[in-house]
């Protein structure tokens, strides 16, 4: 016990936003990052069951024992949230890394749909269907199981930028976030294959963007990083050198709302409860 006080200590100094407690009939310290995530925080780590009922926290300092059969997060306020194993019907790995750093359990099932926009689609409507054809389309290969789809869309002037087809179309787009304002908007969608139930909505994000000039969008594109993402650009990475300023959910902007991903949990009672222990 002293040994991990001392972990936790040194832990607790590199990242004094994390708070730490000892919970009775838990052996090993919990974790709670309160009011504070630090994007991509990696103390989370990826979990995996390493028998006995543990669920052992990979590359991370925490190992917390459940019960036998639980796949629940213990946090530092006492209670156990029971957080349901999702389906992620997407190969993005901005998606399955935030449902990683939060400790969410799940497994990825890619699909492929036709993601072509009506003639006067609008943006929320267009990330809303889409993100539900992803889940449906994922829900025919595994019935029983909650999916989740997404997806997420720059807009601005009204337009809707998906992803560049080329180097040309990056460098198009990033001269018209260039110094501007725009949208992010991620649509989400849930279905409960036990009961077929579904739940969709949509976070709006924006950004502004800083003035760049044709050298730092050569720069850019030449990275490769514009190519497959929306509008032409990663906040999470080298885009981040060219953000002013954000309003809003910043994991929407890398493609996952994950607080929105809990509150449709949470509000229709689908799989999430929670109880004191």
């Amino acid at each position: 016990m002293e040994v991990e006080r001392n972990n936790q200590a040194r832990v607790q100094r590199s990242h004094p936003k994390l708070h730490f407690s000892f919970s009775p009939g838990f052996n090993r310290v919990a974790v709670s990052f309160g009011n504070f995530f630090q994007p991509f925080q990696r103390f989370a780590g990826r979990t995996k069951t390493v028998g006995n009922g543990f669920s052992k926290h990979v590359d991370g300092p925490v190992v917390t024992r459940l019960k036998p059969g639980e796949n629940e997060n213990q946090i530092a306020s006492g209670f156990m949230i029971a957080i349901p194993k999702l389906i992620l019907a997407s190969a993005s790995p901005r998606r399955a890394e935030i449902l990683r750093s939060v400790g969410w359990p799940f497994e990825i099932l890619p699909v492929h749909i036709d993601e072509s926009r009506g003639e006067e689609e609008i943006a929320a409507s267009y990330v809303e269907r889409v993100a539900l054809a992803k889940a449906q389309a994922a829900l025919q290969r595994d019935s029983t199981a909650s999916i989740l789809g997404a997806d997420t869309v720059v807009v601005i002037d009204n337009q809707i930028l998906g992803k560049p087809v080329d180097e040309d179309d990056a460098r198009r787009m990033l001269r018209l976030l260039s110094g501007r304002w725009h949208q992010v908007l991620t649509g989400v969608a849930l279905i409960y294959g036990a009961t077929s139930q579904s739940r969709v909505a949509h976070e709006l994000t924006e950004v502004r963007f800083a003035e760049m000039n044709e050298d730092e969008i050569n720069w850019y594109v030449a990275t490769g990083e514009p190519l497959d993402k929306a509008g032409a650009y990663a906040i999470q990475g080298h885009g981040a050198l060219f953000i002013e300023g954000l309003r809003g959910d910043y994991f929407n902007v890398v493609g996952l709302p994950v607080r929105l991903l809990y509150k449709l949990f949470r509000a229709d009672s689908l799989n999430t409860s929670m109880r004191h222990i």
